[in-house]
């Protein structure tokens, strides 16, 4: 009897999402009087009250949509919201001592992949977990110890980034080492293999004109900081003057398959300082299409900064503590991201001093709501995709109309000139993910986020 009620109950909210979801799209909502909408929003959230924990996260996106706004959901801006940290999911082992962890699919089989690089007392280890499940359903095999023909000598401490430096279409390792005396280099292990069968060639030292300097550089991260197609290199450290945590900036100013790096800025783009350390990660955590940075620090804090400017010209505002419901892990925190269960969204993980790997899982509720008139400009079909996409430009008025599809590291991976209202694009050699595909004409520019499975 009991489960019947509740069947009854998720069938009333279904119907009733629709209806309220019917009423948004065709801008009634705003026709019915105020008595009208507190009746419907009174009911909408008694039955939601009842029935959310019946409904996986994803019926739950579906069923909500526009009607999200009813119960705080809404607005342009997307906030996440992350779950209590998990230690060492799916079925990862802890390192010895200080886990510095990185996600990528390195095997180009369509699902991420982890390394942890490790601290060692003689020699520094990357350890490689295969990802033995799928895109949705993670499960890591069992460690391995310098993968892929990795080699390296001297440097106790290693702080990876992996991404396609060269443009060639496989993963090559981009990071910083330490030595037991100290002293600091980037290190560059070029993929000479193919992006499913990779070979690390022997380490490159300081390459791309790349050169550590004060602040102590420690962390790496690689992004598209200005959108101009190519990566840039954040790092993260610590000023010895004060002891505050410092992020610093090298632009490349070479291209994508022939990389230059700038001399360092430190704290570029209106940053601040963090508590004695920063490492920092990269991702669009509020969804407007730019890249803000969620940095790790000593205390074992996560500190985030927003963007509050845009993919081409950033600006970021004051530090915000632990935010988006995450919390201080034990010291030594460093942040990576990665949609690790395949549903849309970028999920957390951030390695400790003392081995483990914490695992946040993102519980954002992506809504679907959009100003409507903005909306019958830009449509995106299918979505999610996985082969091509058609971009159905409503508009006639809006001039010459330009296409960028932008995956999570801020890289433009397609841009192109729209030539007709209807235009379908292939998709199939993008890697499976998230990507935001943007529109900009003589008057408009706006963004859709586009999930590729």
């Amino acid at each position: 009897m009991i489960q019947q009620n509740y069947s009854l109950r998720k069938r009333q909210f279904r119907n009733l999402s629709k209806q309220i979801n019917g009423l948004v799209k065709s801008r009634k909502w705003q026709e019915l009087s105020q008595e009208q909408q507190s009746r419907l929003s009174g009911r909408f959230h008694k039955l939601f009250g009842q029935i959310r924990s019946l409904f996986t996260k994803r019926e739950l996106k579906k069923v909500l949509a526009g009607a999200a706004m009813l119960i705080g959901l809404n607005g342009a801006v997307q906030a996440q919201n992350f779950a209590a940290p998990v230690q060492n999911p799916f079925f990862m082992m802890p390192v010895v001592d200080l886990a510095i962890p990185k996600l990528v699919d390195m095997d180009g089989d369509g699902d991420l992949d982890l390394f942890v690089a490790e601290y060692g007392e003689y020699e520094a280890t990357l350890i490689y977990y295969n990802n033995e499940g799928t895109a949705t359903n993670p499960i890591f095999g069992k460690p391995r110890k310098n993968p892929f023909n990795f080699t390296t000598s001297a440097y106790r401490y290693i702080f990876p980034s992996f991404a396609d430096v060269d443009n060639d279409g496989d993963i090559d390792m981009l990071g910083m080492g330490i030595t037991g005396y100290g002293q600091l280099d980037f290190l560059y292990h070029e993929n000479v293999g193919t992006a499913t069968a990779p070979n690390f060639a022997t380490e490159q030292i300081n390459p791309f004109g790349l050169l550590p300097n004060a602040p102590i550089t420690v962390s790496t991260d690689l992004a598209d900081m200005d959108n101009d197609g190519d990566f840039d290199m954040l790092t993260g450290g610590i000023n010895p003057v004060g002891y505050l945590g410092t992020i610093s900036y090298f632009e490349n100013t070479g291209t994508n398959t022939q990389p230059a790096f700038a001399g360092i800025q430190e704290n570029p783009f209106g940053l601040g300082n963090t508590y004695a350390y920063a490492f920092p990660a990269t991702a669009d955590l509020d969804g407007d299409g730019d890249l803000d940075i969620l940095s790790g620090e000593y205390y074992g804090g996560l500190q985030y900064f927003e963007n509050t400017g845009t993919n081409a010209l950033a600006t970021f505002a004051p530090v915000q503590a632990n935010p988006f419901g995450l919390v201080s892990v034990n010291y030594l925190s460093f942040p990576t991201f990665g949609d690790i269960d395949g549903d849309g969204d970028l999920d957390l993980f951030v390695g400790e001093a003392d081995g483990n790997v914490q695992f946040f899982e993102n519980l954002e509720i992506e809504v679907a709501i959009q100003d409507p008139e903005k909306e019958s400009v830009m449509q995106i079909f299918p979505n999610p995709a996985s082969e091509q996409i058609t971009i159905q430009q409503t508009n006639q008025l809006l001039g010459e109309s330009h296409i960028s599809i932008v995956n999570e590291l801020g890289v433009t991976v397609r841009q192109m000139k729209l030539t007709k209202q209807e235009q379908t694009i292939n998709i199939k050699d993008l890697p499976v993910g998230f990507y935001m595909v943007e529109l900009k004409t003589e008057s408009e520019q706006m963004a859709r986020k586009l999930v590729i499975k």
